[in-house]
């Protein structure tokens, strides 16, 4: 190749290449236009997007510092579409969008930002948890915390804070078993902060759950002042109350042990042992007719097997690939070679 074909070919390529990096350009300069125009309008979250979209290309072009810029600017756009929902009450779309804007702070490489308005997005959540709560909706205010506590490391305050509600929103709605479970594991976090957890109602408020003690709920008001977080405390009062009075109830009333008879433990004996007798029967003809049926339904299905393998290797698929397939639905590859014998006799 002479030296003016080689400069031809090399002014050709650089050509190609500013051809491209000026379609990528404009491509972004017309998305740019497209989002300032939105945000303008307040079409805050599809600001956002575009906003996204424009990083996206950055990044494709490896242009790093553009790209952090842009995807700054959709975090930024979700927040303010975020305040929108606040002040219109639509607090789930809110709290979606507050956690977006997390997305795309992480995606610029602010960790900082990111973790303040993934915790902004949980506070909203929690509202919507109150709300829950207030509407006797309880089942549908622990699927909110349960939720809430899977974004947290289940070490730290915030996740025994939630951990202390799903407690809360499980014993209103009677499931004292799981409230319990759930104000031991919160307790035992708190313990390891304990500076902080003594000044927290939270801390008091599974106390009583878990110990069914309404005096740790008088002492869970002192470490709040807000009405609805004392009126949370309060709800309890009566559940608490009933549950004691059940307990008090339940150990004056026991029945008086009955002597019983040497006739009538023999009797209990004999009546045991022939029960045992016979579900041992009864257990030995269901297995049988399980077994039976396990087998009939295992040659229905490898006749079907082998139909479908004679159609496969009538089409000439290979023979090893079939043996592959039917051991990993459980059957005998060898299947395949009596199946290859019927063929060629």
């Amino acid at each position: 190749m002479t030296s003016r074909n080689l400069s031809l070919l090399l002014c050709i390529v650089l050509f190609l290449t500013f051809l491209a990096s000026y379609s990528f350009s404009s491509e972004c300069l017309l998305l740019l236009d497209q989002a300032k125009f939105f945000e303008n309008s307040s079409q805050y979250s599809k600001a956002a997007y575009t906003y996204a979209k424009i990083a996206d290309c950055f990044s494709l072009k490896n242009d790093s510092l553009n790209a952090t810029h842009y995807y700054k600017l959709a975090a930024n756009a979700y927040i303010l579409e975020a305040k929108k929902d606040l002040e219109s009450e639509n607090y789930i779309e809110a709290a979606m969008n507050y956690d977006y804007a997390a997305q795309y702070f992480e995606k610029a490489g602010n960790k900082t930002l990111a973790e303040a308005y993934h915790s902004k997005s949980n506070e909203v959540l929690m509202k919507i948890a109150e709300k829950k709560l207030e509407e006797k909706k309880y089942n549908e205010a622990s699927d909110i915390y349960r939720n809430v506590s899977m974004s947290y490391e289940n070490t730290t305050l915030s996740y025994a804070d939630t951990l202390a509600m799903l407690a809360y929103s499980n014993f209103l709605s009677e499931n004292y078993k799981e409230a319990r479970n759930y104000s031991r594991r919160a307790i035992e976090i708190y313990l390891k902060y304990k500076n902080e957890s003594l000044n927290s109602w939270k801390y008091y408020l599974v106390l009583a759950i878990y110990n069914n003690e309404t005096t740790f709920l008088d002492i869970a008001k002192r470490y709040t002042t807000k009405t609805s977080e004392i009126e949370m405390i309060e709800r309890l009062r009566p559940k608490l109350f009933e549950i004691k009075q059940l307990q008090r109830n339940m150990t004056t009333s026991l029945p008086k042990p009955t002597s019983t008879t040497p006739e009538t433990r023999e009797d209990d004996i004999a009546f045991i042992i022939l029960a045992f007798l016979i579900f041992l029967l009864v257990a030995y003809f269901a297995y049988n007719i399980y077994s039976r049926y396990k087998e009939m339904r295992r040659e229905e299905k490898e006749i079907e097997i082998k139909e479908w393998l004679k159609e496969r290797l009538m089409d000439g698929e290979d023979p090893d690939e079939l043996k592959a397939i039917i051991a990993n639905e459980g059957f005998d590859p060898k299947l395949v070679d009596e199946v290859l014998r019927e063929i060629w006799g």
